[in-house]
């Protein structure tokens, strides 16, 4: 037996006549183990969730966005092989992003359109991994397509059950962003798109305001020209994506500002931190006190 633990049997074994000092011991003990024990468990829970809600809002955003102050990105085929070629960077990728309205038979709701090109997020992207019914694939149209037939949407679950829209159904989907008149005002524009999917990212808020369209679709709707919103870019590792950010914006100058996905989510993952921080004061409080008891014995 080492000397350690013949030092705590010894303590910790009572005589007979102490059997009541022994049974406060034990309860000490347990106390301490129990503390301990609910203070991992709980940070592990707490890690847990802030890593799923972490993987969930990265499922459907990108790690760093690019943008253009005060303007469109009309230029963005140059941008593409600039910010590709930047250490840690694994894809980049145009993307338009607009406030909707969409009109279905049983009501109206509105929305946020999201335009991607679809054979890049096929490739790169994380939202072929999120679609439950339907393709990817059935987005990719010709510019102009809406205006000669119907055009293509894909709904966010949630979204879909709200107005009663199935795959197969016409929605009408509004922009207040529409053409230009002759005198420089602009007039909302209106057009029919087919649902040919639904998708589920595991969060309601996205799920209940999304819908996707290709690019070439909503660069025509939004006219929009051959502009885009930004570009949207995935790294190698999240956790370098300010340093990339840097090195991106390095590269193309003043004209450009980006933001990467701590910023874009800093309320929720501090308010995550926060109250990990929390739990853990209170339970550490636990241990304290049930070390204490032991020290009085």
């Amino acid at each position: 037996m080492s000397f350690e633990i013949f030092i705590a049997w010894r303590y910790f074994k009572a005589k007979r006549k102490q059997a009541f000092i022994s049974l406060i011991t034990i309860i000490s003990l347990a106390g301490v183990a129990v503390g301990v024990a609910a203070l991992i468990v709980v940070l592990a829970v707490m890690s847990g969730v802030q890593e799923t809600w972490k993987e969930k809002i990265l499922g459907v955003n990108s790690h760093i966005v690019v943008l253009r102050y005060g303007q469109s990105l009309k230029d963005y085929k140059k941008i593409l092989p600039v910010v590709q070629e930047v250490k840690g960077v694994v894809s980049a990728e145009p993307f338009i992003y607009s406030q909707v309205m969409v009109s279905a038979t049983s009501g109206a709701s509105g929305a946020i359109l999201r335009a991607v090109d679809p054979v890049l997020a096929a490739k790169f992207g994380h939202l072929s991994r999120s679609i439950i019914s339907g393709r990817l694939a059935d987005l990719a149209a010709e510019p102009g397509t809406y205006r000669k037939k119907t055009g293509t949407i894909i709904f966010g679950q949630e979204l879909a059950r709200t107005l009663g829209v199935v795959p197969g159904d016409v929605v009408k989907v509004i922009s207040p962003l529409g053409r230009i008149t002759p005198l420089g005002g602009r007039v909302p524009q209106a057009g029919d798109f087919k649902v040919v999917g639904l998708f589920k990212s595991g969060m309601y808020e996205y799920d209940s305001t999304l819908v996707y369209m290709s690019l070439s679709q909503a660069q025509d709707f939004l006219s929009l020209g051959s502009g885009v919103t930004g570009i949207e870019v995935q790294v190698k590792d999240i956790y370098a994506a300010n340093k990339v950010k840097k090195n991106i914006l390095s590269r193309l100058g003043e004209k450009y500002w980006a933001r990467d996905w701590m910023e874009m989510n800093r309320n929720l993952f501090w308010a995550l931190k926060l109250e990990k921080f929390a739990m853990f004061i209170i339970l550490t409080l636990i241990v304290l006190v049930a070390a204490f008891n032991m020290s009085r014995l």
